[in-house]
């Protein structure tokens, strides 16, 4: 197996599993069942959200002036972190998703974030790449991080 198919098997297993104990999709109610901290706070305009631990207590920060589909997919992008990057702190900074050397957590965060939305769809399967986007209100940029 590649690594990158690697990867993926870990992502689809981590959100298979964390669907299946908690029987819902919805983000907010996923991050409290899963004993994380979740603030909303003004940050820098470059700053979408971040992931911290601190005396093995979990905390999503997302900045309060994003827009409620952009919130949305940070805070399933933190989830991502905290629940495949365990201890690691990770700040998300906007220029992530534009770059061309992305890191493989931000890679692996952004891949979960979009697996996850996903599936509150019900046949994204026949949607194309730019569809997903457009329903998620997300930027053409993500399309890279939306394996089919």
């Amino acid at each position: 197996m590649i690594r990158s198919e690697a990867h993926l098997d870990k992502i689809d297993f981590t959100l298979k599993k964390l669907l299946k104990k908690h029987e819902t999709n919805d983000i907010k109610k996923l991050i409290k069942y899963s004993g994380i901290l979740l603030l909303h706070t003004e940050l820098d305009d470059d700053t979408w959200g971040f992931t911290c631990r601190h005396k093995r207590i979990t905390s999503i920060v997302i900045n309060q002036n994003l827009t409620h589909e952009t919130a949305t997919f940070v805070m399933a992008h933190e989830l991502g972190h905290a629940l495949l990057h365990k201890g690691v702190n990770t700040p998300f900074l906007r220029n992530v998703t534009t770059g061309t050397f992305i890191p493989r957590i931000e890679k692996e965060a952004n891949q979960f974030a979009l697996k996850l939305l996903l599936n509150s769809f019900e046949n994204y399967e026949a949607m194309t790449k730019y569809q997903i986007l457009e329903a998620l209100s997300l930027p053409d940029e993500m399309e890279r991080f939306i394996k089919k």
